[in-house]
């Protein structure tokens, strides 16, 4: 018997115009709706009437660098009606941010920090704020914001907590895996950025050993470069249409000349007496700000790079070792999830510090500008003996259809007993999808191909 206890999905981008999850007009999202009831047959199936799930909101659920408040927030309140009105799916919630959502760390941060300033008593000195929490539940802080959002009325809401930058699960026998969650931001060097750079200016600087000087160092850069400039008004609607530009090469090589000619006739580059030589500077600015804006997520011709994974392996080696040892690990196997590319994935390794090691990209429901078949996104499940499961939704594949709808596995690995189940919940034959999926299937794929026609 497989009881499902774990729920992860990821990159929602919630209020961006390019989510799955965000309704072009306004309204609600019938896509969502389907994905709530597809979700909650998973649950008839596996949970019955015992305890619900938790779920998993690893990183970037809200698009904040791209999109207002209120969009943003809008498209979350749906997202939370269909989790806990039309169908309830959880019990619990573990939000763990990300680059594009990171302000949700802050608010919880600050919200932490204001409850401390009250609770001081008389005569003791002010705290420190934190810069991250433990990676165990029972670490996790509260958001007002979300709490604003939980709905009146229903018998019982989910509790949510705020987690940041890691969730661990332990394992529940000597033989089963531990869980680790990170969003996947710190395996890329933008997001290191000040601590670089003022390494590179002053050499004394050390480099973080833990993941609070990590974000103590960085975290300032990461909100206001990914998760606040959306919401910057008119200049933050040009902002995002120059980010558009920068990250993809069509929109580049289109436009590059006209940006380069403004940047050139606007600002007085020292030294520089021709306009022609501002213009070539400026075309060098430009093409170095789209090669360091792209990062993973817009390399489409690789799953995942050798640099990602060798900094992402780099980062839980030095920044999670020791807290998955203080949650009891002793050698067990490591499964690691994240996301932050938009690229699922599934690999099995050996590390030099874990072991035998997997790990799993959830993708994201982002519509790239055009076809990627690297794109998609995977929906997490986890049973009581931390078997992680990653069932396909869709990929972005040219030529063919999107919905994919399977359990994948790392290259080399059997399907387990629970994988196996997980399928034979979802289709009625081996190659035909239970009603509901195939309405998810079939929506999915219509309003895939209803948004790229919009974007022409």
């Amino acid at each position: 018997m497989h009881h499902l206890k774990y729920i992860v999905i990821s990159d929602l981008h919630l209020g961006e115009k390019d989510s799955l999850f965000t309704s072009p007009n306004g309204k609600d999202n019938q896509l969502l709706k389907i994905f709530s009831d597809c979700l909650a047959d998973l649950l008839f199936h596996f949970n019955e009437d015992e305890e619900l799930p938790t779920m998993v909101l690893n990183g970037d659920i809200l698009g904040l660098a791209f999109s207002t408040y209120k969009e943003s927030l809008s498209s979350f309140e749906r997202f939370v009606a269909a989790l806990t009105v039309q169908n309830k799916i959880c019990e619990r919630v573990v939000y763990v941010p990300g680059n594009h959502d990171h302000h949700i760390w802050q608010e919880a941060m600050e919200d932490d920090y204001r409850q401390k300033l009250a609770a001081r008593k008389k005569g003791e000195s002010i705290p420190e704020p934190i810069h991250n929490t433990g990676p165990g539940y029972e670490d996790g802080i509260e958001s007002a914001l979300f709490e604003a959002f939980m709905p009146t009325g229903v018998a019982s809401v989910p509790t949510l907590k705020v987690l940041y930058p890691n969730f661990v699960i332990p394992s529940p026998s000597s033989k089963d895996p531990f869980v680790l969650f990170h969003h996947g931001h710190f395996a890329e060097n933008t997001y290191h950025f000040v601590t670089k750079a003022m390494q590179a200016m002053y050499p004394e600087l050390k480099s973080p050993d833990s993941t609070s000087a990590l974000e103590h160092q960085n975290g300032s850069w990461i909100d206001f470069a990914f998760s606040q400039l959306g919401r910057s008004g008119e200049a933050g609607n040009y902002f995002e249409e120059f980010m558009a530009t920068l990250s993809s090469k069509e929109k580049l090589k289109e436009h590059r000349d006209e940006l380069a000619h403004n940047l050139a006739k606007n600002v007085d580059f020292p030294y520089l007496p021709y306009h022609w030589m501002e213009k070539y500077l400026s075309k060098k600015l430009i093409r170095t700000m789209a090669d360091k804006v792209r990062g993973e997520r817009y390399r489409g011709d690789t799953t995942c790079s050798d640099e990602t994974m060798e900094n992402l392996m780099n980062y839980f080696g030095k920044f999670c070792s020791q807290s998955l040892k203080d949650y009891g690990w002793e050698n067990q196997p490591i499964h690691f999830v994240w996301s932050h590319t938009h690229k699922p994935f599934e690999k099995s390794t050996q590390s030099e510090i874990f072991g035998q090691t997997t790990l799993t990209n959830t993708g994201g429901w982002v519509l790239p500008p055009t076809e990627s078949p690297k794109h998609g996104a995977s929906i997490i499940l986890i049973n009581q003996d931390n078997d992680v499961q990653a069932l396909r939704i869709f990929m972005d594949y040219k030529d063919k259809e999107k919905g994919v709808f399977r359990v994948q596995t790392p290259k080399g690995i059997k399907l387990s007993d629970f994988g196996q189940s997980i399928h034979d919940k979802i289709y009625e034959t081996e190659n035909r999808l239970r009603p509901v999926w195939h309405q998810f299937k079939k929506h999915l794929e219509q309003d895939i191909i209803q948004r790229r026609k919009l974007k022409k």
